[in-house]
């Protein structure tokens, strides 16, 4: 349905019953795109357009809505009737069919017949068709010379991704390619993944929303400095079999086989919970250090479930090493806790003394879990390129980063970085904001973007110190708008 912001919940019962506890909800995305195409103000930066609806059917799987579990959720049915109870939680939903259909299984990939291509295409990915989140938007890169488009000193959103978004599982993005001649090509796609060291960046790869192959579901970014180059099979690429005309790639987030070890670090996170739950309730929430509680005689269930949390840690943090292609201070978190649990089996007389670090360090396991859900990928292009062309460089030379840094030097000393403007309109008013620069930028872009194609009134948005404020409107220096003032201030 296009009603609404967020993606619609619902729950299925077979029978009666929960065929599993995922099944209690599990979402439908909603799509969405950006409305008109990026348009420029007077001064040449990049409007980014707001987002709308994409108005488009879908067919979804039943699928785990925290992305623990990867692929379809499967049903355990017998032969005969049944009766399928399909409840909508939250939002509206235009419901078509439904079907029971068996698990898909995708062969491993052979080299399909056919001629090579001979000419290469590329699609920008901030062009994408639409997204299933509306906070994936165009981004703007000026780290390196070569991310497309480049202007230099001016705003431009020549990148998708980055941050929170295109991150949580789930999340995914699609792009139309118009493909220029039927035959072979490879997928290239130029990339950057420098937010963790222990965990790839998962991608599933979707051809005209549909897994070409087994390889597909699993497309591995790994950690590095910069962009990077990033060809489908590496060494020995893949090769797609497309007809002339319009195609869709879609890259959907997952977590890949790290989700299982997530998975068991939030049981234990949960366990661990229950033992803090239950020990404050024989200690208090401020225990004595000097006192013997005998946490150790009055709760032996609780002692042997912490025992049983850290073998399971200590598996869980050997299992999840010996897939990381980067050892840094990803797992802190989490052997810090082992640690002190270790030392909780040694002596349990140290539980009360440590109480309160113990919690600490139960909320650090919990933050850390969330963090670890989130997989970030920024997208300069994608390509469909010829097979065993050359491979585009990654990163400028010396040469080419001398002259784009020594532009952007210059540029500075021209650019007033308290003042934003928008687009030329018939009346101006002047705004004082007293946030940071970045709730400042983001204002700006709202007004950019919003306000003044709307209304027709240019706006002199300007970052103000808090302390200057009271100063310079009492010697007659004056916004129109302030905001951020604090309610004491006259």
């Amino acid at each position: 349905n296009d009603d609404g912001n967020a993606a619609a919940e619902y729950s299925v019962e077979v029978d009666g019953a929960l065929p599993c506890e995922q099944a209690a909800s599990s979402t439908l995305p909603r799509l969405w795109q950006m409305e008109h195409a990026i348009t420029q103000d007077e001064q040449g930066n990049d409007l980014r357009a707001p987002q709308v609806p994409y108005r488009a059917e879908q067919t979804c799987y039943m699928q785990d809505s925290s992305g623990m579990i990867q692929g379809p959720l499967l049903m355990q049915m017998s032969e005969g009737e049944h009766v399928l109870t399909l409840t909508i939680l939250r939002e509206d939903v235009h419901l078509h069919s439904l079907r029971l259909t068996p698990p898909p299984v995708y062969p491993a990939y052979s080299c399909p017949d056919g001629e090579p291509a001979k000419t290469s295409v590329r699609v920008q990915g901030e062009a994408f068709l639409y997204a299933n989140e509306a906070s994936i938007i165009p981004r703007t890169d000026r780290a390196s010379a070569l991310t497309e488009p480049n202007r230099g000193a001016r705003i431009c959103l020549n990148m998708v991704g980055g941050g929170t978004a295109f991150s949580k599982p789930g999340s995914a993005i699609t792009w139309e390619v118009k493909v220029p001649e039927t035959g072979l090509y490879e997928l290239r796609i130029r990339a950057r993944q420098n937010y963790s060291r222990a965990f790839d960046a998962i991608r599933v790869l979707r051809i005209d929303g549909e897994i070409p192959f087994a390889e597909a579901e699993e497309m591995s970014f790994a950690y590095h400095d910069g962009w990077q180059i990033f060809t489908f099979g590496e060494k020995k690429p893949f090769l797609l079999q497309l007809d002339a005309g319009m195609h869709t790639l879609t890259l959907e987030t997952v977590l890949g086989d790290s989700a299982e070890d997530i998975q068991a670090l939030q049981e234990c996170l949960d366990a661990l919970n229950q033992a803090y739950m239950e020990i404050m309730m024989l200690t208090g929430a401020s225990p004595d250090p000097l006192r013997d509680y005998g946490v150790d005689r009055n709760l032996p269930d609780t002692m042997a479930s912490m025992q049983d949390s850290l073998t399971k840690l200590e598996q869980t943090v050997a299992s999840m090493t010996s897939q990381m292609t980067q050892r840094g201070d990803d797992l802190v978190a989490v052997e810090r806790l082992i640690r002190q649990l270790q030392s909780f089996m040694q002596d349990p007389y140290l539980i009360p003394e440590q109480f309160e670090s113990f919690k600490s360090n139960l909320s650090a396991l919990g933050d850390w879990i969330l963090t670890a859900t989130e997989r970030p990928l920024d997208i300069d292009w994608l390509e469909l390129a010829v097979p065993g062309s050359p491979l585009p460089r990654a990163e400028a030379n010396f040469l080419e980063n001398l002259s784009y840094q020594g532009s952007l030097f210059i540029d500075s000393f021209y650019t007033d970085y308290n003042s934003f403007s928008t687009s030329e309109g018939q009346e101006e008013i002047t705004v004082w904001v007293t946030s940071s620069r970045d709730r400042a930028q983001v204002l700006n872009d709202l007004i950019r973007t919003d306000f003044t194609p709307n209304t027709g009134i240019r706006v002199n948005l300007q970052l103000m110190v808090a302390d200057n404020v009271t100063p310079s409107i009492s010697i007659g220096n004056s916004p129109d708008v302030l905001l951020g003032a604090g309610m004491g201030d006259p």
